[in-house]
C-alpha cells in the first residue's frame, strides 16, 4: 500500500493529488460527463433525471427512509458547506459514526435481486 507524504498534507488536501480536473474543487467532471453520455448512449435510457448526481440524490433519499439525520446525510453524500453553517464532508463524523450510519440503509429490492 502506497501512503501519501506527509510533508504539506493537511485536512483539505486531496486524497488523489495526481488527479486533475479544470476545476480541483470538482474532481469528478470528468466522470459526470461520461456518465451523462452512458445511460443515453450505451444503455438508451432517455429520462433526462438520470445524471451522475442522481446517485447522491438516492442515497440521500434512503438515508431519509433509514431515519439518519440531515447533517449524517450530509455527511455521507459529501455536499461541501450544506446549509452554509460550516458543516462539511470533511468534518462532524468519524469513520465509526459514518460507518454506522451506511449499515442502517436498506439497498433498494432491485440492488437486493442483483445479489441473489
Amino acid at each position: 500500500m502506497q501512503r501519501r507524504p506527509k510533508a504539506g498534507v493537511t485536512r483539505s488536501s486531496s486524497l488523489w493529488p495526481v488527479l486533475h480536473s479544470a476545476n480541483p474543487k470538482y474532481r469528478s467532471t470528468r466522470w459526470s460527463n461520461w456518465f451523462k453520455r452512458y445511460p443515453r448512449e450505451t444503455i438508451r435510457i432517455e429520462e433526462s433525471s438520470k445524471v451522475f448526481q442522481f446517485f447522491r440524490h438516492t442515497l440521500k433519499r434512503m438515508g431519509r427512509n433509514a431515519g439518519l439525520t440531515e447533517e449524517m446525510r450530509d455527511a455521507l453524500s459529501g455536499p461541501i458547506g450544506s446549509g452554509g453553517d460550516g458543516r462539511d464532508y470533511r468534518d462532524g463524523f468519524g469513520l465509526k459514526a459514518l460507518s454506522q450510519a451506511v449499515t442502517q440503509i436498506a439497498a433498494p429490492e432491485a440492488i437486493l435481486a442483483l445479489l441473489e
